[in-house]
């Protein structure tokens, strides 16, 4: 049994169920010897924890904006414009958009934004039935430390727990995602991070395994959309809810890509946020004590501090491309100068002629979390894409994958 307030319990009940599945109810605990209402499972008196069950709202159901059609191209005339929501209102509620489809929303909405942007956001929502009409994928101009224009592809929170729901049931356990307790950072991380606000969120399968996510955002820093009711803990939330959605179905996720919350985003065309990456990187937390305990469910403890959980090398990787990509790509034998590289800096682009020759660079400099020297498909994954064939696919200069993943793993 669980003491609550009556308001809020009554919304437990409404909401939520006890971790078995099933249903609470709220009478007074004096029998038990406690002073107020309690939640009890009609299921077993012992049971104590709260499940969530993730619900899709009718927005995410695929033809639902079919209903208001109407409303919701006079919605795509305002932030696009009549010629250009004219063009696009035909894949309004549409989440089974070819390539070239989802190419011609994107060039549309945000038409300076550069091509490898432009096709990476593309192929999201071509593998993972996303569109950005429905506010499932941003591209984000932000201005760099050189006073540049950067882009970067975000994928809304909301088009993350619609990919999950389609891999599973899944539930939020003990009221999460919340901020962390002093007691529950230091345990986990090992330290107190006094510059920023951690939260956690538990989710678990309906089969009974649990995965916990833990996300950040700085104390100092007012996040966007804080004029519409933003907070500092809400961007720590759905950085938290991201990492324990990617911990719960490994590989699954799109890797590489940033999170936003929708109901804070600009509308289409414009920048929702600004990426806090392109100022002071955050701050890295330790990793926790050797021998964590492990859950209930089986699962250990996440190591703490990062946010991004190893990535599964999935199907399509060094060698599941075709024969002539294979062929093109062994006559490399590798940069001369690979042997003196001593630093990332050193590496010119005479050295990366080809694929191999990035993926080596990229081998020997960077690691996954889990220690291991990065691999092709985790090449892939970063840069945005499933697998490295569909690397190899895109026809991206090898100089500019090194680059582009030189200038990630800086970042992070």
């Amino acid at each position: 049994m669980i003491p609550v307030d009556y308001e809020w319990g009554q919304k437990i009940v409404e909401t939520c169920t006890c971790e078995c599945g099933a249903a609470f109810t709220m009478p007074w605990g004096g029998s038990w010897g406690i002073d107020s209402y309690v939640l009890k499972c009609t299921r077993d008196i012992n049971h104590n924890r709260i499940a969530r069950p993730a619900r899709l709202g009718p927005y995410d159901i695929p033809g639902f904006n079919l209903f208001n059609l109407k409303g919701r191209k006079r919605e795509m005339e305002q932030e696009l414009g009549k010629e250009r929501a004219g063009r696009l209102v035909k894949y309004e509620g549409v989440v089974s958009l070819t390539k070239s489809q989802a190419t011609e929303i994107i060039k549309t909405c945000w038409p300076k934004a550069p091509e490898l942007e432009v096709y990476k956001a593309a192929l999201i929502c071509r593998d993972y039935g996303l569109n950005p009409l429905m506010k499932h994928v941003f591209l984000v101009p932000f201005k760099n430390k050189a006073g540049g224009e950067d882009w970067a592809m975000m994928l809304g929170i909301k088009a993350t727990r619609l990919i999950a729901s389609r891999l599973g049931d899944y539930s939020y356990m003990d009221n999460t995602p919340r901020v962390m307790t002093t007691e529950e950072e230091e345990r986990t991380f090992g330290e107190l991070d006094p510059g920023r606000i951690w939260a956690v969120t538990t989710v678990r399968k309906k089969g009974g395994f649990e995965a916990h996510g833990y996300g950040n955002w700085p104390r100092d820093q007012v996040p966007h959309g804080a004029e519409k009711g933003n907070t500092k803990a809400n961007m720590a939330f759905i950085r938290s809810e991201r990492n324990a959605l990617d911990r719960l179905f490994p590989g699954a996720m799109p890797q590489g890509v940033q999170v936003v919350d929708e109901e804070y985003a600009e509308s289409l065309g414009e920048s929702p946020l600004d990426k806090e990456e392109g100022g002071k990187p955050p701050a890295k937390k330790k990793a926790p004590p050797a021998g964590k305990k492990e859950s209930e469910s089986g699962e250990k403890s996440a190591a703490p501090g990062a946010a991004r959980e190893t990535e599964a090398v999935g199907e399509g990787s060094a060698g599941d491309f075709s024969e002539q990509e294979q062929g093109r790509e062994k006559k490399s034998e590798g940069p001369a100068a690979e042997g003196a590289w001593q630093t990332p800096d050193d590496v010119t682009e005479d050295d990366i002629p080809d694929y191999n020759a990035a993926f080596r660079a990229c081998a020997h400099f960077y690691r996954t979390p889990n220690g291991n020297p990065l691999q092709p498909d985790h090449v892939a994954k970063q840069m945005g894409f499933r697998v490295s064939k569909d690397l190899f696919s895109s026809r991206i200069p090898p100089w500019d994958v090194w680059l582009n993943i030189k200038k990630l793993n800086e970042e992070t």
